[in-house]
């Protein structure tokens, strides 16, 4: 690979180095007085308040892609629904359960369901 000084000397110019992305955002939905949340073009719903239950990912900028769904339930009974722009599939989340465990996951590419 040439050196930036050949480059100069044959006539061309130097390719600038881009930028890196900025900081990462962690979005972190909380349930604990309410239940429904929304951040980062994700929203939650869940059955019943709870301190313990959040569900946290990396916000992706820009959103333009379609909605889905992701259905969480713990031991086969549903305790969350998380709808999300499909720009967000293959990213990963934290889940953390009503009794504070967290589980990772990664967003589906259509609508979903997991199970804890």
């Amino acid at each position: 690979m040439p050196r930036i000084e050949q480059v100069l000397r044959k006539g061309g110019k130097p390719h600038p180095r881009p930028r890196p992305p900025g900081p990462a955002t962690t979005i972190i939905l909380t349930f604990d007085a309410s239940v429904t949340d929304a951040d980062g073009g994700v929203s939650g719903v869940v059955g019943s308040t709870n301190a313990n239950q959040r569900f946290s990912f990396t916000e992706i900028m820009p959103r333009t892609g379609l909605p889905a769904d992701l259905e969480i339930s713990e031991s086969s009974t549903l305790k969350m629904v998380v709808t999300f722009s499909l720009d967000y599939a293959g990213a990963s989340y934290v889940y953390t359960d009503t009794a504070g465990a967290a589980h990772s996951g990664i967003f589906p590419a259509t609508n979903g369901t997991v199970n804890y």
